[in-house]
């Protein structure tokens, strides 16, 4: 169901979900949001939604208690495409699970140690549904310094 979306407000209405649940953990979620205005891009507002939400939520499962996770929307004019990025200091991603955190029903092993329930589905889903937005989602990780993950959506 795609249509014309703002990003900035699914992210934060998304934010709003997860408060109570970092608020638990004492845990800050940051929207750092864009100084201009970004402009709308073409998608299915809750298969986005879904992304974020797994996102956001596993920052908050793998961060420490007392620590801040930013989210950040940017517009890059020259390619015309919209990037965020959530960002944590939490147990970070080995090396050699980097490559396959996006595959079906993998989990690294940190994951595994810091919380055992998880289906290794999340990930996986929300490549495809960016994907299938014509967008791009990476992840850049260390080991107990925490892990970014990265957004690139076309614009309408």
């Amino acid at each position: 169901n795609f249509k014309n979306l703002n990003l900035s407000n699914i992210i934060e209405q998304t934010i709003f979900e997860f408060s109570s649940e970092a608020h638990k953990k004492d845990i800050s979620l940051i929207f750092l949001k864009p100084e201009t205005e970004i402009p709308e891009i073409l998608g299915d507002e809750e298969m986005l939604r879904v992304v974020f939400q797994n996102l956001i939520e596993n920052a908050i499962k793998y961060e420490n208690r007392n620590d801040k996770i930013f989210i950040s929307l940017k517009y890059n004019l020259k390619n015309k495409e919209v990037e965020i990025s959530i960002r944590d200091t939490g147990i970070g991603i080995k090396k050699e699970d980097q490559a396959r955190i996006f595959d079906k029903f993998y989990r690294g092993g940190n994951a595994i140690k810091k919380d055992e329930t998880g289906t290794g589905l999340g990930l996986f889903a929300a490549k495809n549904i960016i994907e299938h937005h014509k967008g791009k989602i990476w992840v850049e990780s260390k080991v107990k310094s925490g892990t970014t993950f990265f957004i690139k959506l076309p614009i309408s």
